[in-house]
């Protein structure tokens, strides 16, 4: 899926935060947006705006006590890069509906609490949980890569960098640690998308150098699949 870029030897390191600093989003956060795509309660566009959302939080979150926040969806359109004004509040109207995001000039909330309560009683949601280990823990998900996430049209690409950043992105001990071992079979199973698509898709995070793929015999790319490290440098040029 990768040939012609080299593999590391080594697939774990660690920084104090990535490149451009990083955001916690809550695994059950991550499912619970993806549940609410695959069940029909928003599209791929406002997936794309809670994921912007995020950053839009993190750039507010060093401003001062006494410094009112100010979010304003012209601000949202740049992140995206596509889209219209009134396509924008629609999906915004979609992930309030859904109890995945609140949206006010003055305060903006990433929370979803509310839709995972609404869905605990789901079967296929308690199966999509099942399917990551720790799934309470939160995810130091680098700032470049949500403002990519936000721009890109293409749901696979989306799933396949939650899928390797919930296998190979960890915070211990004040530190991130990245490298972990993922297989494009579980990104595909997990996320409900076509498994030629996510090596295609994961073959694109290779080629752009936030995915370093690493080395293993086959036998233990058949049980375990790849191991990874997540370029927490990305983007230095």
């Amino acid at each position: 899926m990768d040939k012609g870029h080299p593999r590391i030897k080594s697939v774990r390191s660690s920084r104090g935060k990535p490149l451009g600093g990083f955001v916690f989003i809550r695994v059950r956060s991550i499912l619970g947006v993806w549940h609410a795509l695959t069940t029909g309660h928003i599209d791929t566009f406002a997936v794309r705006v809670w994921i912007a959302a995020q950053e839009v939080k993190a750039r507010r979150c060093r401003a001062g006590d006494d410094t009112k926040p100010q979010y304003l969806l012209n601000e949202l359109l740049g992140l995206l890069g596509t889209g219209r004004k009134c396509q924008l509040k629609k999906a915004i109207e979609r992930l309030v509906e859904a109890g995945l995001l609140s949206w006010a000039t003055d305060d903006v909330s990433v929370c979803t609490t509310s839709f995972e309560e609404t869905v605990d009683n789901c079967p296929e949601w308690h199966e999509l949980l099942a399917c990551v280990a720790n799934n309470r823990r939160k995810v130091p998900v680098p700032r470049r890569i949500i403002r990519c996430m936000a721009k890109t049209r293409s749901r696979t690409i989306i799933g396949t960098t939650f899928g390797s950043l919930l296998r190979g992105l960890y915070y211990r001990d004040g530190k991130c640690v990245s490298g972990g071992r993922v297989k494009c079979s579980w990104i595909a199973e997990t996320f409900d998308l076509d498994l030629r698509n996510v090596k295609k898709a994961r073959s694109q995070l290779v080629e752009i150098g936030w995915l370093l793929p690493g080395e293993a015999p086959q036998t233990s790319l058949n049980r375990w699949g790849l191991p990874v490290e997540i370029n927490l440098l990305w983007g230095l040029r």
